[in-house]
């Protein structure tokens, strides 16, 4: 308690707590070990600049103490002692003597001594392991706690495997550590897997398959913030291509979500749903998504339907089924889920046209449901390319021109290139609404683009109808493939910050924190040199094949 005091006071009477450090530097002497290392960590604490000459001795004679207890609290007296002064640590045998209990005997002073490196010596890169260093941490890294190997693993990513058969052994050693209960240190050996073989995609889909088991196990953990973490890094491992899709393609059913699961939680399986999806699972998952679109979190029924689209965008034959299923959601007299299904329709159609005709007796109904601008937006496009298809596209449309000065400017945008498209299909019954449209659009709406897009519309009319048929009504390229949330390269770069907050942000750490001079940058393990003559891999996408894959264990043959 006395200690307790002095810490808490030392700052703002610093000349009295001087007067204390008699009795601590005595105390660091004591025969009793508890004694001396508490002594030694109130002593460093003070952290008080004109201190530094009392307590170097005392860390520095600590650093060789017979017990455990005391190296350990010495280990980060040294950290304490760097940011009061760097130059003594830098300059004296403090470094040196952190250096070599690496190698200690108590597995709780080498934890503190690789988390003290790293932080002493971010400025250079942190601590950089040798391999007998590595070799000699590998073979006690069962003796160590949780946090122990942690931080053995994080040193590890630094190493660079020098051949093949050094890989296998490493991972080999590692393997043990994929019963262990801890999350963390589990993402950790997943994250070296991962490096290691990162140019043999063979051998990763091995390594996914080994260590698949584990991970489905922990996504069930009855902790829903562990449960969203291991999701978040399935996710990340699912998105890298189709050879990772096709290891957890079978246990798709896993990934069903209960009633009683928080929503980040939904969301996650939802996501990882859509990437599973495949000719033999498609119709499944579509049903268990269509069972979500009538969730009471609103947010889970849009997130349903724009999964339901994105699994018809990416499979082919799925799209007459799914275009029928977003028909009958249309038919909902729910404003967001309406909202939702028409955007998703309008970019099937894109991709589809011939799946028109299902969705177009659901459109006049949809019309008078939707309030939400993407959702407008979405059905006045559909209006302006299918206008013949819809017999009653006119009059669907008459009653929206009268609110446009009411709607929002994209909307309006919208509006006026849907109007101008009808006009040319069919001129008699649109070209008086047309006219309304474009005398309100030019002298009563202030939006700039809208004026200026009316302007563009009515002058290329006037100068000849046919030219501007054919640059507002040029025909357009069916779309193959729609812009992904991430590109390649963005997800490359999360994905080498594997195990940090940057899977769980889906951005690089250098979005959110400040990198340089932090001694946790997250790295990439270099993966040994290909054995000569050997090409590196590249993942061809294949087929989704409807064969369950046979699992595999390369690590322990």
């Amino acid at each position: 308690m006395v200690y307790l005091y002095l810490v808490n006071y030392a700052e703002s009477n610093s000349d009295l707590a001087i007067l204390a450090i008699n009795t601590l530097q005595k105390d660091c002497r004591d025969d009793d070990p508890m004694i001396r290392g508490l002594a030694l960590r109130s002593l460093c604490s003070l952290s008080l600049a004109n201190m530094v000459e009392y307590l170097q001795p005392a860390v520095q004679r600590a650093l060789e103490d017979v017990n455990g207890y005391v190296r350990k609290t010495a280990v980060i007296g040294v950290v304490k002692l760097f940011y009061i002064s760097p130059s003594v640590v830098n300059e004296t045998e403090l470094l040196p003597s952190l250096k070599r209990l690496v190698g200690d005997s108590d597995a709780h002073v080498v934890s503190n001594t690789i988390s003290a490196l790293e932080e002493v010596l971010a400025a250079e890169g942190g601590y950089m392991p040798t391999e007998e260093v590595i070799t000699s941490l590998l073979n006690r890294i069962m003796h160590f706690s949780e946090w122990g190997q942690c931080a053995i693993l994080r040193l590890l990513i630094k190493y660079s495997v020098a051949n093949e058969s050094e890989m296998f052994d490493i991972m080999n050693i590692l393997d043990g550590l994929l019963k262990q209960s801890s999350c963390a240190v589990f993402l950790s050996v997943t994250k070296i897997f991962m490096d290691l073989t990162s140019t043999r995609p063979e051998l990763q889909q091995d390594v996914l398959q080994r260590l698949k088991g584990p991970l489905l196990t922990m996504m069930s953990s009855s902790s829903t913030e562990l449960a969203y973490t291991v999701l978040v890094h399935i996710h990340a491992l699912v998105s890298r291509g189709p050879r990772q899709v096709e290891v957890f393609q079978a246990d798709f059913k896993q990934f069903f979500t209960r009633y009683n699961e928080p929503s980040y939680i939904k969301q996650m399986k939802i996501d990882i749903l859509t990437l599973l999806a495949d000719y033999n699972s498609a119709e499944h998952i579509v049903m268990e998504l269509s069972e979500y679109v009538t969730d009471v979190d609103a947010e889970i029924a849009r997130r349903a339907i724009r999964a339901i689209g994105s699994i018809a965008v990416h499979i082919t034959s799925t799209s007459e089924m799914i275009v029928s299923s977003l028909s009958n959601l249309l038919e909902l007299d729910i404003d967001y889920v309406c909202t939702e299904a028409a955007v998703v329709m309008k970019d099937l159609v894109r991709k589809y046209p011939e799946q028109f005709q299902q969705a177009s007796g659901a459109v006049q109904k949809c019309l008078k449901i939707v309030s939400e601008p993407d959702g407008k937006s979405a059905l006045l496009w559909i209006l302006g390319e299918y206008g013949l298809l819809i017999e009653d596209a006119p009059y669907l449309l008459e009653p929206m021109i009268d609110s446009f000065m009411e709607e929002v400017g994209a909307v309006q945008l919208e509006m006026l290139t849907a109007t101008v498209k009808l006009f040319f299909c069919r001129p008699p019954e649109v070209q008086k609404m047309l006219g309304c449209l474009l005398q309100k659009a030019i002298q009563e709406c202030t939006h700039p683009d809208v004026r200026d897009r009316a302007l563009l519309y009515y002058r290329l009319l006037q100068v000849s109808p046919e030219e501007a048929r054919r640059v507002i009504c040029a025909p357009k390229e069916v779309v193959e493939e729609f812009q992904e949330e991430m590109d390649a390269d963005l997800r490359d770069r999360v994905f080498e910050e594997f195990n940090s907050l940057s899977t769980v942000y889906k951005q690089p750490a250098s979005k959110f924190i400040q990198v340089s001079g932090s001694p946790f940058v997250a790295m990439k393990m270099p993966p040994p040199p290909l054995p000569e003559g050997m090409e590196p891999q590249v993942a061809q996408p294949k087929e989704r094949s409807p064969q369950s894959l046979e699992t595999t264990n390369l690590l322990l043959a």
